[in-house]
């Protein structure tokens, strides 16, 4: 479906009697057909190498770059863990007073 517009347009013609049943399940097959087709295009677009990495345990970053961190010393290092398989460098403990 397009637009609300047309969306609602169909629900005051079905609602008035001027569009039938079978012909919203019509439309309806029309939009599935549609989501369907993109999604197996999509799909098809899937590796094993995407489902693997997508399905593998990787480390989570305790300071994304888009939250604005300032220090950035270990980006380098979690980096490279997702390319070489090492471990990234673990967090400098601040001592506190």
């Amino acid at each position: 479906m397009e637009s609300d517009e047309e969306l609602a347009e169909i629900g005051e013609a079905y609602g008035s009697g001027k569009m039938l049943t079978g012909e919203i399940k019509a439309k309806l097959v029309d939009e599935c057909q549609k989501f369907v087709a993109d999604y197996a295009a999509k799909r098809a677009l899937v590796t094993d190498a995407d489902v693997e990495l997508f399905m593998s345990q990787r480390p989570i970053h305790p300071y994304p770059d888009k939250w604005g961190f300032e220090d950035k010393s270990d980006s380098e290092a979690f980096i490279a863990s997702f390319k070489g398989g090492k471990k990234p460098a673990p967090a400098k403990e601040e001592s506190k007073p």
